[in-house]
């Protein structure tokens, strides 16, 4: 510990209730919080404010002994912005990207690049910017801010149902108005290449049967991961941690398995 140095500190409050119903059969949650975080930076201090629902909801549709269906779904919406930014230093140096600043009112990841000049057709016209300082020249004072690869809802969703000893099962998450960066090594940073990958993916499937034999119970079953995502984003991959796309990124591949299990319970 050094008392000489200011570390960061963080300021929360919440409110959540948990609720169910009808015998436990419909069950949910909802969040509401506020999270301001300090950090200091040889001495001077800048504030980033996170506000934010949270909102969860299952149920288990059928209950019966052979057939059992429940359903899981989550959405999240949170608004994190910069409350201020102590120096011009601090706001253009975030994350090692000379196109990604800190922007009061903004998000702490923002992309920032020159404003990218569009023909009637709404195709980019290589090399043309909109001058916004008026001084007659493209310089780094024409970046304008657009968007930020943090998605503002996040949601997911699960299910299962099982009848007869037979079960499907699926799992599924979704980010909305988050924004991708389609790196180009050729040109400056441009409005252009900032796209819009908001997506719905499906996480897995798995298909399978439970039976027993020779007094020892078995389950076979056929998985799929990653089996298609929906989304109108035109790069390699939609979701990518820090939202800059590299040409020599991979999508993620999908992934068939076949298995069987074998339970060696004593008891069974």
């Amino acid at each position: 510990y050094n008392d000489d140095y200011l570390y960061d500190m963080t300021a929360s409050g919440n409110l959540g209730i948990d609720w169910n119903a009808l015998k436990n059969r419909l069950f949910g949650s909802f969040d509401v919080y506020f999270n301001r975080t300090y950090e200091y930076n040889d001495g001077d201090k800048s504030k980033i404010n996170n506000l934010g629902v949270d909102f969860q909801i299952g149920s288990k549709i059928l209950d019966m002994e052979r057939v059992k269906w429940r359903v899981n779904a989550n959405a999240a919406y949170n608004k994190s912005y910069v409350g201020n930014v102590p120096t011009e230093e601090d706001r253009l140096a975030y994350l090692d990207y000379d196109d990604m600043g800190r922007i009061e009112g903004k998000s702490p990841i923002t992309y920032t690049a020159l404003d990218q000049v569009y023909d009637v057709l709404g195709n980019p016209i290589s090399g043309l910017f909109n001058d916004i300082d008026g001084d007659g020249e493209i310089t780094s004072n024409d970046y304008v801010v657009r968007h930020s690869p943090l998605p503002s809802v996040i949601g997911g969703f699960s299910t299962y149902f099982e009848a007869y000893d037979a079960y499907l099962q699926l799992n599924a998450h979704a980010n909305i108005n988050r924004y991708n960066y389609i790196y180009d090594y050729e040109s400056y940073p441009t409005t252009s290449n900032v796209k819009n990958s908001s997506f719905l993916r499906i996480d897995d499937i798995t298909l399978g049967y439970k039976f027993r034999w020779a007094r020892v119970p078995w389950q076979v079953y056929a998985s799929v991961q990653n089996p298609f995502v929906v989304t109108d984003y035109d790069g390699i991959e939609p979701e990518i941690l820090n939202g800059f796309e590299e040409r020599v990124y991979y999508q993620r591949p999908t992934i068939f398995a076949f298995g069987v299990k074998i339970g060696f319970n004593s008891k069974n």
